[in-house]
């Protein structure tokens, strides 16, 4: 795929998110790491955010697209066995606010427990905000 050929590869290789990359610099271990949302416009540096974060955490980054599979079997089959999986990687559900509403609600404890129990995390990029459950974006 082309446009994954040029994703950074560096902080310093991100323009225009000065505010973001200041604050994912400050997270040195995984195990700090909450799970994520980035919300923005398409083509703002939200999946090459994460990409970054996981190469500079020196941890594996586990990419799924909602837009290819969005339904509550997918948090069944795919999220909740990577999340907790052992060992620790970045899992990152692009797209998901195309995710089904019960997709979403189904994710909710699984992450909860995945902070508590894992090293695992999830950044859930998103273009529409609205889109996504409040028990996912608070």
């Amino acid at each position: 795929m082309l446009q994954r050929k040029y994703i950074p590869s560096s902080w310093d290789e991100i323009y225009g998110q000065d505010e973001v990359v200041r604050t994912l610099r400050k997270y040195k271990n995984i195990s700090e790491l909450p799970h994520l949302l980035f919300i923005g416009s398409p083509g703002v540096g939200k999946t090459a955010c994460a990409y970054v974060l996981a190469k500079e955490l020196n941890v594996p980054l586990v990419e799924l697209n909602a837009s290819d599979e969005r339904g509550i079997n997918v948090i069944r089959d795919k999220i909740k066995t990577l999340l907790f999986t052992s060992g620790a990687r970045i899992i990152l559900q692009d797209e998901a606010d195309n995710l089904t509403t019960d997709a979403q609600a189904a994710l909710r404890r699984p992450m909860e427990q995945a902070l508590q129990r894992t090293n695992n995390r999830l950044i859930l990029t998103v273009n529409r905000s609205w889109k996504i459950i409040d028990a996912i974006s608070s």
